[in-house]
């Protein structure tokens, strides 16, 4: 079962300062601006204005964040059981897609291809797997639930093409391919 949703307006608030988890995800969604969570808000601080924004989001809690500064979208998955993720676009603030069933349980990681025409999923907890969506429908690409032997942390996309793609773990301090 998804977890409980609610109105984004009914979280919103003005803020003088943010104190954010050193592991919050911070991306940069243009090439001025900064883009990182905290609680369960999706803030932006643009360099070059030295201005901030924010908008309030549907989840309780943001586990993963990804954006790509090509399309000028960002992904976020809310914490819980059986998640989902939401695909929004920067300018304008607007709501794209929202993504099931990709994992039972959090997500281990998301990434976007460079050109933003893909979304990334990686599946660790129950069902070990690589989800591939399109950024163009929302939808997931034929044959693009692959299943994987192990537990993998990362998905790391290469710049040069988006099909070239490397699940990776963390153990003992090492990275394994």
């Amino acid at each position: 079962m998804a977890p409980p949703r609610k109105d984004p307006n009914a979280s919103k608030v003005d803020l003088h300062v943010t104190y954010v988890p050193m592991s919050a995800p911070v991306n940069f969604v243009d090439h001025r601006t900064i883009c990182y969570t905290a609680a369960n808000s999706v803030h932006f601080w643009d360099l070059e204005k030295n201005s901030t924004s924010s908008f309030p989001t549907p989840t309780y809690a943001i586990t993963k964040m990804c954006s790509n500064d090509e399309k000028g979208l960002i992904a976020f998955c809310e914490g819980g059981a059986h998640p989902q993720v939401y695909v929004f676009s920067v300018n304008p603030y607007k709501l794209l897609f929202t993504l099931s069933d990709l994992a039972e349980l959090e997500l281990a990681d998301m990434a976007f291809s460079s050109c933003g025409s893909r979304l990334y999923a990686l599946s660790r907890a129950t069902s070990k797997k690589l989800t591939v969506f399109s950024m163009k429908t929302g939808q997931l690409l034929p044959g693009c639930e692959i299943q994987l032997p192990l537990r993998f942390d990362k998905v790391c996309v290469y710049p040069g093409h988006k099909m070239w793609i490397i699940p990776w773990f963390l153990m003992m301090g090492m990275i394994f391919l």
